[in-house]
């Protein structure tokens, strides 16, 4: 997959200063799919399993942010409204191979494989808690830091 980010141009001498699109590549473009997909089957498989949680929600986002102590980059978050992870459970938890938790355990491998990609392209995986996701209704995300060079 790739993920090009154009900046826009300067206003005051955009002539002189063209815009050089900025892209993120990794070594398949099923990549992405495979990420999503394993995000979204966690997120039925461990998250969904509460009847009372009536419209269930995958959200998926991408932002672009730049600082000057860390460079430019994207963020791809997928959060959900599903059961929350419980407090102790860790990246180390999600992305061990084949350690599956709780009653709903399957493979154990939909964390590892996220992780493998997440590596292959360069890039920092990390777990949301509810206070960094920032809309009420979402319980529980990830994200994915894709660093500019």
């Amino acid at each position: 997959f790739d993920i090009i980010y154009i900046p826009p141009r300067p206003q005051f001498n955009a002539e002189e200063n063209d815009a050089t699109p900025i892209t993120i590549s990794s070594s398949s473009p099923d990549d992405l799919n495979t990420i999503l997909t394993n995000f979204g089957e966690n997120a039925v498989r461990h998250g969904f399993r509460d009847p009372a949680v009536a419209q269930k929600k995958v959200e998926i986002s991408l932002v672009y942010e730049s600082t000057i102590e860390d460079g430019q980059f994207v963020i791809l978050r997928v959060a959900n409204n599903g059961t929350p992870l419980p407090d102790s459970f860790t990246l180390e938890h999600f992305t061990a191979p084949g350690l599956a938790t709780g009653k709903t355990g399957n493979s154990g491998l939909g964390g590892w494989i996220i992780q493998e990609l997440v590596n292959e392209a360069g890039a920092e995986l990390t777990i949301c808690n509810a206070n960094l996701l920032l809309k009420e209704d979402l319980t529980t995300g990830f994200e994915i830091k894709f660093n500019f060079h």
